[in-house]
């Protein structure tokens, strides 16, 4: 009897000592959690995707986890999930996002045959698609459904497969955990993870083997988003730099090496997923170091490679391969190619509502897929380990990385056209460069074969467990070496003029941003999109406004020096807002050609912002004023009884096309008072961009002319080439355009105003060139609204990074410029009246 007292005893000792030391374990790898933490936090990796806040949100789910019952666990995974959602997305968007997703669910696991749930599936999938076309619904917002996509996307085709064959029950959780990923909600690109691996290396009890593995990809996914600042805000070139082979060389293999943040991103989800009891391989395997292009599509988003093979490949191999196995296999691979292109676009398509097969799509997956199916003919034997296999093997590596480089160049390029023109500006062969671009690669393929063999003997290869922490040692380091110590006392010294806050929070170089701006409403969207953040849900709609423009060609190219014009009398409702253009192409109401005689005209000349851009037209500047001004009783010693506002604002509009439109279009309908609106930096970008689409010469003598006459091949230079070398007439071609608009006015007795805009612009410069200062000069009415937002947070304000405002904003700026526009429209009547009175004494 004691002797069995005893044991128990033992065992409860056993087991709390047990207790302990896995309680100890799991300590340390908190721990080194809160490192990664501190890390995330001092340099703020990924925060538009608000990454430091929801990985606090992991660390503290991981702590519950080891109090959590082994049987709930995966539930509470979900409501870890569902946290998350909420911190992402508004609360009635979250229970919006969880009735589709569950419905999906549900019906997965309806008790009717599998073609019919498949049915009500694609029905499903055919309404959101509908939505994300671009037919929106109120209730839905545009972020719910980009997460809603990323999560049943592919895993929905996946799970399909998979009950097609499975036999046994799955238990709810599994499956509802399989969609609401937690790593998924930050991170919208993720990697396609296979239903069945998911299932079956789920592991409810603690292993903390299985969790340091998930620490170590989790800093090593970390450790990538910061190299991927480091290349792309120190390193990568401009464009515009690139004008010789050396310098083409070093642009594209530091374009291709930016594809780490993708690799950052997926280890890191495949990490978080291991904290919570799911083992699933690694997604990349050192794919710049393929020594073939087949052996990147071994290494490269294993997971897609998988998915492909699993849906296409292996099914239509196994159809042709009674025609001989070699045939099979160069057909299957030709054929998963394809469906990659394909899938990719599909992708495109539900993360931001654009399917558009282009040409350099073609080009990337024709070849990559055609090197590939070519090489899985060939059988390969491994040589022997020996210093001259090891350097044939780094040529090999340098070769294929030199090779995939330039394809990717093609594949992020804006269209084939403009690739063949960077490439031929790069193209400026010198002896000298040759013979240095060769020198160098002969170095790396020695220098770098004699490395790899000898690291092969090396002993610390061996001890992968202290390799596993080398990731969470660099980032302590980093944060110790980049504290607020080091940087007063050393780093700003020797950093002087290198901006180094770009160490410490992602700033798009002036490059990229002068081409989002420049480009905006060009309608092109590239791969790299699918890269970017899901911001506020405003961005998404705002974006999906645009592509609405361009594809229903409301907004269509004009041979003219307008540059873009509305399509007249075309009408649809985007982004739940009806888009009506009238029959003279305004976006505004009907007007007759010319106004009552009791009515005093405006005409309002701007861009984007003065439109109405993504907001109710109801709600647009031009309307809210001319209420409010109609309430007015400023009328009473006129001749007037009301007041009309034209708005002849087009997006992307500058001076130069104001100038040409008053000329050939606006007189017509004999205006008493034009505003135009000036956006400064925006303004001129904006201009210089317009000199790359249009010939404005045609039109346009004097400063106009010149610029032609002394700019060669003006419109073959890049963005940046040519905004330099417009600079110097800058301030002329500003004054030339007002000259004339102003000359224009006075003759047809017309009253000019100018107002000087409020820069909006995330990442704008604070330096103001102030063109409206030159239209003051000569004689317009000044009105300056630059500085009402001061003390305002931008993020606060608007609903894109091109600075279009919110509602809110749109409203303040409203108010604003009623203000102005009523003192100055009143003085205006005084003068007048005090003319005629003089004229009748």
């Amino acid at each position: 009897m004691n002797s069995k007292a005893n044991s128990n005893i033992d065992n409860s000792f056993a087991g709390f000592n047990s207790y302990v030391a896995d309680l100890g374990q799991y300590g340390l790898l908190i721990f080194q959690l809160l490192i990664i933490a501190a890390f995330i936090h001092h340099f703020n990796v990924e925060s538009a995707f608000n990454l430091p806040l929801l990985f606090l949100l992991v660390i503290g789910a991981f702590v519950l986890r080891f109090f959590i019952p082994s049987t709930y666990r995966q539930w509470f995974f979900v409501l870890v999930t569902i946290g998350a959602l909420l911190i992402v997305l508004a609360w009635q968007q979250t229970l919006i996002f969880l009735a589709i997703a569950l419905t999906m669910i549900g019906v997965c696991n309806l008790p009717i045959h599998l073609k019919w749930r498949q049915f009500i599936l694609l029905g499903i999938a055919i309404w959101l698609g509908v939505i994300r076309f671009g037919f929106g619904v109120q209730w839905l917002a545009s972020s719910t459904l980009i997460l809603l996509s990323s999560m049943f996307m592919f895993r929905m085709l996946l799970l399909l497969f998979e009950l097609k064959h499975q036999k046994e029950a799955v238990p709810i959780a599994t499956q509802v955990s399989y969609f609401l990923m937690l790593p998924n909600v930050i991170f919208p690109l993720f990697p396609v993870v296979d239903y069945k691996l998911f299932q079956r290396n789920y592991l409810s009890s603690i292993d903390i083997e299985r969790c340091q593995r998930g620490v170590y990809l989790i800093a090593k996914g970390v450790l990538y988003l910061f190299v991927y600042r480091l290349i792309y805000s120190f390193l990568i070139p401009s464009k515009s730099d690139v004008d010789s082979p050396q310098a083409f060389m070093v642009y594209i293999s530091l374009s291709y090496l930016l594809t780490i943040r993708l690799a950052g991103i997926f280890h890191f989800s495949v990490g978080v997923l291991h904290l919570f009891g799911y083992k699933l391989p690694d997604v990349f395997n050192n794919h710049f170091f393929a020594s073939s292009f087949s052996d990147l599509w071994r290494r490269l988003n294993i997971y897609w490679k998988e998915f492909i093979a699993k849906l296409f490949f292996n099914p239509l191999y196994f159809m042709l391969r009674t025609y001989g196995a070699k045939r099979a296999i160069f057909i299957s691979t030709i054929a998963a190619f394809i469906a990659t292109m394909i899938f990719h676009q599909y992708q495109s398509f539900w993360l931001t509502g654009v399917f558009e097969v282009q040409g350099k799509d073609l080009v990337f997956w024709g070849v990559l897929g055609s090197v590939v199916a070519c090489q899985s003919l060939i059988k390969v034997k491994r040589p022997a380990s020996s210093l001259s296999t090891s350097i044939l093997l780094m040529a090999k590596v340098c070769l294929t990385f030199s090779l995939v480089s330039l394809l990717w160049s093609i594949w992020i390029s804006e269209g084939l056209s403009q690739w063949f023109e960077f490439t031929k500006n790069a193209m400026q062969v010198s002896l000298s460069g040759l013979l240095g671009l060769g020198a160098v690669v002969f170095l790396m393929v020695v220098g770098g074969g004699c490395l790899y063999h000898f690291a092969q003997h090396l002993p610390f290869t061996k001890h992968k467990r202290l390799i596993h922490h080398l990731p969470i040692v660099l980032l302590l380091i980093l944060v110790v070496a980049f504290n607020q110590q080091t940087l007063s006392v050393y780093w700003n010294k020797q950093l002087a003029g290198n901006d180094i806050h770009r160490i410490f929070n992602f700033v798009l170089t002036k490059e990229d941003s002068q081409r989002e701006i420049a480009s905006y409403y060009d309608n092109i969207l590239t791969v790299g999109d699918l890269m970017t953040p899901i911001m506020r849900d405003s961005v998404t709609k705002s974006k999906m406004f645009q592509k609405g423009l361009y594809s229903k060609e409301i907004l269509v190219a004009s041979e003219d020096a307008l540059k873009r014009v509305f399509t007249p009398s075309s009408q649809m409702t985007l982004q739940g807002i009806d888009v009506s253009i009238n029959k003279w192409g305004m976006y505004d109401k009907e007007y007759s050609l010319l106004a009552p005689d009791d009515t005093y005209r405006v005409a309002f000349l701007g861009g984007s912002i003065e439109m109405g851009w993504a907001i109710p037209v109801e709600q647009g500047l031009d309307k809210l004023i001319e209420a409010r001004l109609n309430e007015e009783a400023i009328f009473s010693k006129s001749q007037y009884t009301n007041i009309e506002i034209l708005n002849f604002s087009v997006p992307s509009r500058n001076i130069l096309n104001h100038r040409y439109a008053l000329n050939n279009h606006i007189l017509s309908f004999k205006p008493h008072m034009v505003v135009i609106f000036d956006h400064d930096e925006h303004e001129w970008l904006n201009i210089v961009n317009g000199f790359q689409e249009y010939d404005y010469s045609q039109d346009f003598n004097g400063v106009v002319g010149e610029i032609y006459t002394s700019i060669q091949s003006l419109q073959r230079k890049t963005f940046t080439e040519l905004m330099f070398e417009l600079e110097q007439f800058r301030e002329r071609l500003f004054h030339e355009a007002y000259s004339d608009i102003y000359a224009v006015s006075v003759d047809n007795d017309i009253f000019p105003v100018v107002v000087s805009m409020p820069e909006l612009r995330t990442g704008h410069t604070d330096v103001r060139y102030n063109h409206a200062v030159i239209a003051e000069s000569i004689g317009y009415e000044f009105i300056d609204l630059t500085s009402i937002f001061n003390g305002s947070e931008v993020e606060d304000l608007v609903m894109d990074s091109a600075g279009h405002p919110n509602l809110s904003a749109n409203g303040k700026i409203a108010a604003e410029l009623y203000v102005e526009l009523l003192d100055t429209i009143t003085r205006r009547f005084e003068i007048v009246r005090s003319l005629n009175d003089n004229n009748e004494q």
